[in-house]
């Protein structure tokens, strides 16, 4: 049986993806194939690279104070924080609060693939054309273009620009995109992690 999952857009509430990935390792059971938005599209694009959701967790614990961390805890982890703080680049070209590229690389340089075609695990990730409203989906080509675009929050995130067309957040239009692996999985699990 192939077995699909989907994970949802919702921002920094997206991390909650991990323990339900650490839920498939520990069941020894591996997706067929992976679909995202947002930040479901960046924590999906680290496990199709092949990476278990303990090693995902650990990436991201570096660069979080964590609530039961200790002085000693934070003081370790203090390269990394800063270096995550640095990630977050003001953008004052009018087009977002922040520049996402910091962002991305501190967490996508875990990934050793740069296109589609180089990941462990088949992957989709969605975005949205800014003035169509359309739903615009990738699965080939450059990763890393498509997951800045899968991840640029209006307002927020500066809006990406591929093949001539302007992306911004596929969570826009497809929040959990299990719609998209219905032909490939016999069994989807779609997470939401939206407040909607």
């Amino acid at each position: 049986m192939k077995v699909g999952i989907a994970l949802g857009g919702g921002g920094v509430r997206g991390l909650a993806h991990v323990p339900i990935l650490q839920v498939l390792d520990d069941l020894q059971i591996r997706p067929a194939v992976i679909s995202g938005a947002s930040m479901g599209g960046v924590i999906g694009a680290l496990y199709a690279s092949g990476m278990s959701a303990r090693e995902i967790r650990e990436v991201v614990e570096r660069r979080l104070i964590l609530k039961n961390d200790t002085w000693r805890d934070v003081i370790e982890k203090s390269d990394e924080l800063l270096k995550w703080v640095h990630a977050f680049k003001p953008d004052f070209s009018g087009s977002g609060l922040i520049n996402a590229e910091g962002i991305l690389n501190s967490l996508l340089n875990e990934i050793k693939a740069e296109s589609f075609e180089e990941l462990e695990i088949p992957f989709l990730v969605v975005a949205t054309d800014y003035w169509s409203a359309e739903e615009v989906v990738f699965e080939t080509g450059e990763l890393f273009p498509a997951i800045r675009a899968s991840m640029a929050v209006p307002g927020v995130f500066s809006p990406v620009s591929v093949e001539n067309r302007i992306l911004v957040d596929g969570g826009v239009v497809n929040m959990v995109p299990y719609d998209l692996l219905m032909s490939r999985a016999d069994f989807i699990i779609a997470v939401n992690v939206s407040r909607v």
